[in-house]
């Protein structure tokens, strides 16, 4: 499989609070295990994690994956994986949003939306764009570390991802 061709990146709009107008509470950061306070501003999600990050390439990866979470809870995740065929490039992506929340060290992902597309010259007839995706919860293991975001999933693969500015 050759390198990756593409990139992909989740939106830079502001997203609405969706707080729900929940009233203070607290969370525990990954980072430090400490329970901080959350002010009455609808923050849900710790600050080190709230932002866009995108996947850290190898030489060698065919995929990038990139997320934003917002303070209210939210999070949009965007998934490009492209390979050389002899016939072209085949691209299959992956577009999911939903809702995020923290526990400890642990990041729970609830797609409220998702989506899968795949393009492959050397079968278009199999083709499809947006096709509907699972809504099946994600949990992972969460840690911000000087500037980077380690996520890891119940296999055990660990992926890791830089801050985008917005």
């Amino acid at each position: 499989m050759a390198s990756l061709l593409g990139t992909t990146a989740c939106s830079s709009e502001d997203e609405p609070d969706d707080s729900g107008g929940r009233g203070p509470g607290t969370v525990t950061t990954a980072t430090s295990g400490a329970t901080e306070p959350v002010e009455d501003d609808g923050q849900v999600l710790p600050g080190a994690l709230v932002g866009a990050w995108s996947s850290v390439e190898e030489k060698t990866s065919t995929a990038t994956i990139a997320y934003r979470f917002t303070g209210g809870g939210r999070y949009k995740y965007a998934g490009l994986v492209s390979y050389l065929v002899p016939e072209g490039t085949v691209k299959i992506t992956f577009v999911a949003e939903g809702t995020a929340r923290v526990d400890g060290s642990t990041l729970v992902l609830r797609p409220t939306t998702a989506t899968r597309s795949k393009e492959d010259p050397s079968a278009p007839q199999d083709d499809y764009t947006d096709a509907p995706s699972s809504l099946d919860p994600q949990t992972y293991t969460w840690q911000v570390e000087d500037g980077r975001l380690t996520l890891t999933g119940a296999d055990g693969n660990t992926v890791t991802y830089r801050r985008e500015p917005i």
